[in-house]
């Protein structure tokens, strides 16, 4: 694996290929580079276990994205 530094410099301003990769290839996941840039926007890919336990196979890719909530309260709106 690259280190972490060698894919940020080479990411294109934390770009990398995320956009292809998350838009354009939807169910073939990311990278491991992407994976790495995904990080610093709060952003982790992850499959369902249970899925992919019960199917026996790879389960299409889902995201986790962490936010900050002023207060610790959201609204629907």
């Amino acid at each position: 694996m690259r280190s972490i530094e060698m894919i940020k410099q080479d990411s294109r301003h934390l770009r990398g290929r995320l956009y292809e990769e998350v838009f354009l290839d939807r169910d073939a996941g990311v990278s491991e580079d992407s994976r790495q840039l995904l990080k610093f926007f709060g952003m982790y890919q992850q499959q369902d276990r249970d899925i992919k336990k019960k199917l026996g196979h790879e389960t299409p890719y889902t995201f986790m994205i962490r936010v900050a909530t002023p207060g610790g309260v959201m609204s629907r709106e």
